[in-house]
């Protein structure tokens, strides 16, 4: 993975959206609706603006993320010549235990 050029600003996170099983191990057809949507953390903004300075955010480059259901219609653009998606910290339900 190529470092990106670019800091985004306040609770901006820069993800690559991971792709993810359409059947469990069972063999469960999984649907929209009961999927999770897997995001790779590639950059993070400078936090929060509060009247003491910036409030950092809780997610951290490398993070794997999983998206919020609310977090739909998801643009994709190609920056240093990968497709990443622009998200606010708050479409960020977990990070997932390494």
């Amino acid at each position: 993975m190529s470092e990106l050029n670019l800091k985004p600003l306040h609770d901006t996170v820069v993800v690559k959206l991971v792709e993810s099983e359409e059947k469990t191990a069972s063999g469960l057809i999984l649907t929209a609706k009961t999927q999770l949507q897997y995001a790779q953390v590639l950059a993070v903004g400078t936090g929060f603006p509060s009247e003491s300075g910036n409030v950092p955010l809780n997610v951290a480059v490398g993070d794997t993320v999983i998206l919020h259901p609310s977090a739909t219609n998801l643009v994709e653009y190609e920056v240093s010549g990968q497709k990443v998606v622009f998200i606010s910290e708050r479409q960020i339900m977990a990070v997932v235990n390494k």
